[in-house]
């Protein structure tokens, strides 16, 4: 006779995989008709754009483009002179096990940017770029709730807690501001180069929806029309926007980041008819998700007295987030560069960019190392430069209790965000900054769980039933429990308590003896 199954469906993460590869790309860029001559290149500033990916069977089809933009100085003139160009991306990755069906994740970047110059009038531009993509497999499985028979039947049950990532949305906004340069700097000329980036930042959860707000700090690099002198502005540019969120009762945790872009940049005389006017919109990108804990019990083992019990069942492995966490570290760090002087110099923008080593879950540790990369830019109004560019890296690292036990089959997701860096004093030999690193943690790992797909029952014979002794003193082994024995004695977990006046939910230790007698009625 068969029992009716109560199913319930669910959908788990069966899998994450991550898998990167380096391409390189390059392209010969031309003067633009209008543009002197080129000498030297003072400074190449890329901007990675993917228009597309297509994920196929076992591949990825990615296309975009790199858009360069170079300061160079002409032969002839003082001035500096800027173009523009773009290198276009058109690849793909082989990723096996990958489809259509299945939650991928893209991440790239500029790993390297370099410029040869062919002649005066052109220049090859090689560009080195790091693709990936972390692909999560999911899959349903039909997990046994309750149980439909008229038959007596003892069963154990296993309470399950199920974390996923809900799917990543995003939340866009306009900022915009008009920006006056003072009357003490010269009015402009050309603008070199413009940067954006969230300062001051601060993301709240509230029971309906996300805030967030911040500042969006400008930075702009401009050509006097004077006297082609090099002057440094900004600003700050306060946002704020919320999302729609309601907080469900099984939400675990949230994730939300912020990114801006600018898409207007132009420059207006002001009343006396001087260029000082500069418009400028931004678009704030709020990326968001939610975690969410489903806690459901299902059938873990079914056993009835006096009958064989036939059970089908197999093992199904699915990938469960164990641990995540965010955590914000201040430092200061003192960068050694000789020979640049405050007075004749102007800092105009400090990038610092990470990069994640190591990262390995050891001794209940999570530990992780790795580099951030500095690029100070800055003036020089005496040198010939005008532009240069220093370089350096700071090692970083983590150390974090978790409390997991040890487990080879660990997937770790650390993302290390630099932010809110500030100049805090600058000599002829140094400069130091301020800046916070934003750890984003999270560690997935590998379960398996049985499933029952199938329940057959037959009742014993009598020679069987006999086999079983009437009473006997067991001694409990390790790890063994109640339902244990109950199960291996044709018996109940009830009778097993009542005789030897335990609660149903006793755990005996190793060692205790256990009186257990013979159920003579099923």
């Amino acid at each position: 006779m068969a029992i009716e199954l109560i199913k319930k469906l669910m959908d788990v993460n069966e899998a994450t995989q991550k898998e990167t590869s380096q391409i390189v790309k390059e392209r010969d860029l031309i003067v633009p008709d209008g543009k002197p001559d080129m000498q030297r290149v003072l400074f190449l500033d890329g901007n990675l754009k993917m228009d597309s990916f297509d994920v196929q069977q076992n591949r990825i089809i990615y296309k975009g483009e790199v858009d360069v933009t170079i300061l160079y100085l002409p032969e002839h003139g003082n001035g500096i002179c800027k173009m523009k160009g773009s290198v276009p991306i058109e690849d793909f990755m082989i990723f096996e096990g990958v489809d259509s069906e299945q939650r991928v994740e893209f991440i790239y970047d500029i790993e390297h940017l370099n410029w040869n110059i062919l002649n005066e009038r052109k220049l090859n531009i090689k560009v080195v770029i790091e693709v990936g993509a972390i692909v999560t497999k999911t899959k349903e499985i039909y997990l046994v709730e309750d149980l439909n028979t008229d038959i007596p039947i003892e069963k154990k049950m296993k309470e399950l807690n199920i974390i996923s990532m809900s799917p990543e949305k995003e939340e866009k906004i306009i900022v915009k501001d008009e920006l006056t340069i003072p009357s003490n700097q010269p009015s402009i000329g050309d603008i070199l180069k413009l940067s954006t980036s969230i300062k001051e930042d601060q993301i709240k959860r509230t029971a309906d929806e996300l805030i967030f707000n911040g500042m969006v700090e400008v930075a702009i690099l401009y050509q006097s029309i004077e006297d082609n002198n090099i002057s440094v502005y900004t600003n700050k540019i306060p946002f704020s926007g919320a999302v729609d969120l309601i907080k469900l009762d099984d939400e675990k945790h949230w994730d939300c980041t912020l990114d801006v872009a600018p898409t207007l940049v132009q420059v207006n005389p002001d009343y006396d008819g001087e260029d000082r006017i500069v418009d400028i919109e931004c678009i704030v990108t709020a990326k968001y998700t939610t975690y969410n804990n489903e806690q459901l019990e299902i059938v873990d083992d079914v056993y009835s007295p006096g009958k064989f019990v036939g059970e089908n069942s197999k093992m199904e492995k699915y990938v469960n987030l164990a641990f995540k966490d965010s955590i914000s570290s201040v430092t200061k760090e003192t960068l050694n560069i000789d020979g640049l002087n405050p007075d004749i110099h102007q800092i105009y923008n400090i990038e610092l960019k990470s990069k994640v080593d190591e990262v390995e879950v050891n001794d209940d540790k999570l530990t992780i190392e790795g580099i951030i990369e500095v690029l100070v830019i800055y003036t020089d109004e005496e040198g010939p430069s005008k532009i240069i560019t220093f370089m350096d890296s700071l090692p970083f690292n983590l150390e974090l209790n978790t409390n997991l036990p040890e487990n080879e089959d660990y997937i770790i997701d650390a993302k290390v965000n630099p932010k809110d860096v500030q100049l805090v004093s600058i000599n002829r030999e140094s400069l130091s900054i301020d800046y916070k690193l934003e750890y984003n943690l999270s560690i997935y790992e590998t379960k398996q769980i049985s499933v029952i797909d199938e329940i057959e029952i037959e009742d014993m014979t009598k020679e069987t039933l006999n086999e079983y002794p009437s009473i006997i003193v067991y001694t409990v082994k390790n790890g063994e429990t109640l339902w244990d024995m109950a199960k291996k004695f044709n018996t109940t977990v009830r009778n097993i308590a009542q005789v030897n006046e335990f609660d149903e939910s006793y755990l005996p230790h190793s060692g205790e003896k256990v009186i257990i007698i013979k159920q003579s009625k099923f």
